[in-house]
């Protein structure tokens, strides 16, 4: 009787263990990032008819030795409060805010009108199931400004490096623009190429 409840034991043991490993490897192969679901698509933040950019290439480090600097000239100061600064320019209407980053070097491009529906596709209200951010000091290279009749309508201040943005123009909240690949999506259409994480 000893030897048939051992060898029962055994079997079970046996079964058991092999469903176990079983359950582990399967959760293993199920297990997936969660997804990030946009769960309601909004009005445009501006009716637009034409996108300039202005660019600036800079490296991080020059960003950083600037800030850390003790004693800065004027010109700067006005690229340190234009390239890191989350509240200039306060107002579409504030137009010395255009002249001050082309006299610091940004280049500025004309995106093709072609374009326009797909920005309007990322530059609207939307809701996600998944917020991501970032815990990195902005630099903002990239500058989007949004004409409608040769009006400026909004303007767009972006890091691609660390998914921040600083938007004026729009009365809608901002603060989930970019997620579900937005950011991505934005750099290809401005770069006609895919952006590196």
């Amino acid at each position: 009787m000893k030897v048939i409840l051992s060898l029962i034991f055994v079997v079970l043991f046996i079964l058991g263990c092999t469903s176990n490993k079983e359950v582990k490897t399967e959760n293993i192969e199920t297990f997936s990032e969660p997804k990030n679901i946009v769960t309601y698509v909004g009005k445009n933040y501006f009716n637009f008819d034409n996108v300039e950019l202005f660019n600036i290439d800079i490296d991080e480090e020059k960003v950083f030795d600037l800030w850390s600097k003790k004693e800065r000239t004027r010109d700067e100061e006005i690229f340190i409060e234009i390239i890191g600064n989350h509240d200039i320019p306060k107002s579409i209407s504030d137009i010395s805010f255009l002249t001050k980053i082309k006299n610091l070097g940004y280049k500025k491009t004309t995106i093709n009108d072609s374009k326009n529906e797909e920005l309007k596709n990322i530059f609207r209200f939307k809701k996600n199931s998944i917020i991501d951010s970032f815990a990195c000091p902005a630099i903002y290279r990239d500058i989007l400004v949004f004409k409608l009749k040769e009006k400026i309508v909004g303007i767009a201040k972006i890091c691609f490096s660390c998914r921040h943005h600083y938007i004026v123009g729009t009365k809608l909240n901002t603060e989930q623009f970019g997620q579900g690949g937005d950011y991505e999506k934005l750099y290809e259409i401005l770069y006609n190429k895919q952006m590196l994480n």
